[in-house]
């Protein structure tokens, strides 16, 4: 069952789906478009608040659906049991199936940016960079079950069974470092140089350990870019350069 109430004195809508099992989650997008799931692959569409919701055909799976989110209209997403994922490019019409390197139920998911990330059973936290495509595995720590996640700011953060909580910061977290870097940080009469064309850079900022973002000044001594910190400690440098990827590096800074 599903009902909606339009405001506090407005009319009051109920349906009544096709199935006997629980409604496990909805999702509103584009003003009044309205997709929900249950168990046994079932996905229903409704285009307005006062039409009935009718069922989408996907042969994809039968597994049971737990979370739909998404980061647009153009790219909604649903988590199931059993590793089952499932993508739609055109506003839930029609869904594809993504393949994750696991079988263990995902529980939910959520779109950060151009990053796509999942939870799941057994402590799972996959996330991918290039819509599913590739899927790489971020450490939990834990065994419990995942049934939740979350962000706001730089942080991310997960809830599950067994009292579980954890907290992933964007800035340190391993999306964001794990590749090397050719740009080379010196430390030199109190301040911070970077090794390389002033030319090629086009913004530098700095973030303590809590991901806050820490205030410089910059100037060009001797053909490269000088950065005045004004204080010390453990600092993540996050350097977005002129036609190339942003590249991040982690320094301790003695001021």
């Amino acid at each position: 069952m599903l009902a909606y109430k339009s405001g506090l004195s407005g009319g009051q809508y109920r349906y009544q789906l096709s199935t006997v099992k629980p409604i496990r989650d909805i999702y509103p997008f584009n003003a009044w478009n309205v997709l929900a799931v249950s168990d046994s692959g079932k996905i229903w569409r409704t285009s307005t608040l006062t039409s009935p919701f009718a069922v989408m055909t996907q042969t994809q799976t039968t597994q049971k659906l737990n979370r739909i989110f998404g980061k647009n209209d153009n790219q909604i997403w649903i988590a199931g049991d059993h590793g089952t994922l499932l993508m739609s490019p055109d506003n839930g019409l029609n869904w594809n199936l993504i393949s994750i390197p696991t079988i263990l139920n995902i529980n939910a998911g959520l779109v950060k940016g151009s990053i796509v990330w999942i939870c799941g059973d057994n402590g799972l936290i996959l996330y991918s960079k290039d819509n599913g495509a590739s899927w790489f595995t971020e450490a939990s720590n834990t065994i419990s079950n995942l049934k939740d996640i979350k962000s706001i700011g730089n942080n991310l953060y997960t809830v599950g069974e067994n009292g579980t909580l954890m907290t992933i910061n964007l800035i340190l977290g391993n999306e964001l470092l794990e590749q090397n870097q050719p740009i080379r940080l010196i430390q030199e009469n109190g301040q911070l140089i970077l090794a390389c064309d002033p030319n090629g850079i086009r913004n530098v900022l700095i973030y303590n350990l809590q991901g806050r973002e820490i205030p410089i000044t910059s100037h060009i001594m001797d053909s490269r870019l000088a950065l005045d910190i004004r204080q010390s400690g453990f600092f993540v440098v996050r350097i977005e350069t002129v036609g190339e990827a942003t590249q991040f590096r982690k320094v301790l800074f003695s001021n």
